[in-house]
């Protein structure tokens, strides 16, 4: 009878290890297994300190690429395409912006490695709508056998900002009068051509500089707007100039919070006289 008992114990002991590693087994498998593969891009930083919502002409964009779920055989590679879009979603690759992996300029990203980063340079003001998709490709030739992995999105705006001065003569000197130039100094802000390219449209901005600030409101695009009083000055005498404009901060309500858009050291280049301007400034920026 006790070996009886002994022998029904021992088999319970069995039975219960047996079935706690089956557990674990199915556990840890189900931890690591991932049905559906994934492919995410995220923004890292940019260039000039600029962020995603403050972006500029001439910017560099540092994003991270990561691929999830999906395995590669020896012969085999991923690549990651821009998708072909039009001006409206501002991804025509060469036109709108330029895409450089490993430092070098590229038409897609052909590697093994399922995480990296790769680079874009802006070309023009807009709106920008970006689709990537992942693909897994013959490493021999890549050549992408309908292998899709997933599609990627990515969202900016950027803009284009000239700061200038410039003079016209007002009066020619005289007998009676010294001559009269006025002096203008502009600001023309470019938030691109398409049709949804309004990322500041009718917002307010103050513009900063040499401790001083000047206000406006209702912002148009491509619009020149005097950033400082223009000046009236007689004979031989000085204007003054402003060669840098510190920063300039535009106020947008994103869901009903205020938030500031802050662009940073714009320079004023300065063009001298040009009398065929006239008061409104340059409209072929």
């Amino acid at each position: 009878m006790k070996k009886l008992m002994l022998l029904f114990l021992l088999m319970v002991v069995i039975y219960s290890c047996s079935d706690s590693d089956t557990n674990d087994l199915n556990l840890n498998t189900d931890q690591n297994l991932i049905e559906n593969p994934t492919f995410s891009i995220k923004f890292v930083k940019a260039s000039n300190g600029s962020t995603m919502n403050n972006l500029q002409v001439g910017d560099s964009l540092v994003l991270t690429y990561k691929i999830t779920g999906a395995t590669i055989k020896p012969d085999e590679a991923f690549t990651i395409m821009p998708q072909p879009g039009g001006p409206i979603s501002h991804q025509m690759l060469g036109e709108d912006y330029d895409l450089y992996f490993k430092n070098k300029k590229v038409d897609n990203i052909y590697t093994v490695e399922n995480e990296g980063k790769f680079t874009l340079y802006i070309k023009k003001a807009g709106n920008f709508s970006h689709t990537y998709c992942a693909f897994i490709v013959n490493a021999k030739n890549n050549e992408i056998p309908k292998k899709l992995i997933s599609k990627s999105e990515l969202f900016f705006n950027s803009v284009r900002i000239v700061a200038y001065n410039y003079e016209i003569r007002l009066r020619k000197s005289s007998t009676w009068h010294h001559s009269l130039n006025g002096v203008f100094h502009k600001l023309y802000i470019d938030t691109g051509n398409e049709e949804y390219d309004k990322y500041l449209e009718n917002l307010s901005y103050n513009v900063y500089y040499n401790s001083r600030s000047f206000e406006q409101s209702n912002f148009r695009n491509k619009e020149n707007r005097d950033f400082y009083d223009v000046q009236k000055v007689e004979g031989g005498k000085r204007a003054y100039i402003i060669n840098t404009i510190d920063k300039i901060i535009f106020k947008k309500d994103v869901n009903g919070i205020i938030t500031n858009i802050e662009y940073k050291n714009i320079p004023v280049v300065s063009y001298g006289r040009k009398d065929d301007w006239g008061t409104e400034g340059n409209n072929n920026l």
